[in-house]
């Protein structure tokens, strides 16, 4: 792993951690839950960041800014999950969902990298479809009030992960 690459992988996890402990901080009896899911976004983009060196400081800073917009877009709907009669699963869910889609987007950026002519290239779309499609269906669960089920979703995301 290049400096570089190094610099940006643990810019990123320090961005996570300092969302989570916020997080853990203000709603602490969903510590767990909040520590797992963040430390699975960890390590969902320190797999995806992998070749992150490649990336242009132009197009780097942009995703950075975006992975900060929605750790903050995390933390309101957190806030606002916490307020809903139905709390614990509602939080749960909304720490899964949210969480996800800034890890697809850090693996979407991966896909920007590799090679059109990469046998990888091919498994890292059809898996990155699948975990995008399930994401989308939690998210129209969610918005429509139905019980939302991640657990295809995760199941999507960990074979992601293992490319």
């Amino acid at each position: 792993m290049t400096m570089l690459q190094q610099s940006r992988v643990a810019d990123v996890r320090r961005r996570v951690t300092d969302a989570e402990q916020s997080l853990v901080q203000r709603h602490g009896v969903f510590g767990d839950s909040i520590r797992h899911t963040l430390g699975q976004l960890r390590h969902g983009l320190d797999r995806a960041h992998e070749q992150c060196g490649s990336v242009g400081d132009r197009a780097w800073a942009e995703y950075v800014s975006d992975l900060d917009r929605g750790l903050s877009a995390l933390d309101s709907e957190v806030a606002r999950a916490v307020e809903a009669p139905n709390g614990g699963p509602a939080v749960t869910d909304t720490l899964v969902i949210h969480s996800t889609a800034l890890e697809l987007t850090g693996w979407r950026l991966r896909f920007s990298l590799l090679d059109e002519a990469s046998g990888d290239r091919s498994t890292v779309e059809k898996h990155l479809s699948m975990a995008e499609q399930e994401l989308q269906r939690c998210r129209t669960a969610q918005a429509n009030g139905d019980q939302v089920g991640t657990t295809s979703l995760e199941q999507s995301v960990r074979a992601l992960r293992g490319v």
